[in-house]
């Protein structure tokens, strides 16, 4: 996908270098968000460069995991809270993710869809994320 903006409450994300694709793994996998992120404009913290990955496995099986990857620049308008940031920023992962299901049809060879697990997460999912500080 090409760079785009969006809006989220109160940020605003710029996506770079977004991939959505479905892979396999040898081993079972879970819905997983893995992100990382600096602040990039100290001393104020209104800009983060975060990198994410995002798993999602269906709740169908037969279906292959759809793995999303991109680079993101978010601004808010006051001082951005890491954890609350990238909470955000996964539930983003999730609709995007939602959206691509919707386009592309992904069903199993049983034409049964590929079904979006909901969102688990948490602030307190994110505690321990590297700090740059």
């Amino acid at each position: 996908m090409a760079f785009f903006k969006a809006r989220v409450e109160n940020l605003e994300i710029t996506a770079h270098n977004l991939v959505i694709k479905p892979t396999h793994f040898l081993e079972p996998i879970f819905t997983s968000v893995s992100v990382w992120g600096l602040y990039t404009d100290k001393p104020s913290r209104k800009v983060m460069n975060i990198d994410m990955t995002l798993l999602i496995r269906s709740k169908n099986e037969m279906l292959p995991v759809l793995m999303l990857t991109g680079t993101f620049i978010v601004r808010g308008i006051e001082d951005l809270d890491r954890q609350n940031t990238y909470l955000k920023l996964a539930q983003y992962g999730f609709e995007l993710l939602g959206n691509y299901v919707k386009e592309h049809d992904i069903k199993d060879h049983s034409g049964n869809p590929f079904i979006i697990p909901p969102f688990l997460y948490s602030e307190s999912s994110f505690e321990g994320v590297a700090l740059d500080e």
